[in-house]
């Protein structure tokens, strides 16, 4: 069992960490697939227009749920994180999650396909760190 934690433990700390180098990147002005990554309009425009400094702090964010994954310390967190991507997953009922509306965005496509499944990945595997690890 200890083997199966640990092996979840760096997958998701290697996540973590591609998913904050990729805000990082958009934070410091990137702009390679940002069309797939922002939530857009049936007419193409987007639904919000994310700024650096926020784009800097969820990837500061991701970098530290990467330390979290690995630094078995506040399991509680294991929890919470399990909690917040639980809730991308399902969604905002309109452009994002499971239980979107308009799903045929190149954004909702992306969603369905990727977003969404990586999403439930982390909330069912941080569930399954808290729970095993209490």
């Amino acid at each position: 069992m200890e083997q199966l934690i640990n092996s979840i433990q760096v997958i998701n700390a290697l996540v973590f960490s591609y998913l904050g180098g990729m805000h990082l990147y958009w934070a410091i002005g990137g702009q390679w697939a940002t069309e797939a990554v922002i939530p857009t309009k049936v007419d193409g425009s987007r639904t919000f227009e994310p700024g650096k400094i926020g784009t800097l702090l969820v990837a500061i964010c991701l970098f530290f749920a990467a330390y979290i994954a690995v630094a078995n310390r506040w399991s509680w967190l294991y929890l919470a994180i399990g909690v917040v991507f639980g809730m991308r997953a399902i969604g905002d009922f309109n452009y994002v999650g499971l239980f979107k509306k308009i799903k045929t965005t190149h954004f909702g496509k992306m969603d369905s396909r990727y977003f969404v499944p990586l999403c439930l990945y982390i909330m069912g595997s941080h569930l399954f760190l808290y729970f095993m690890t209490n």
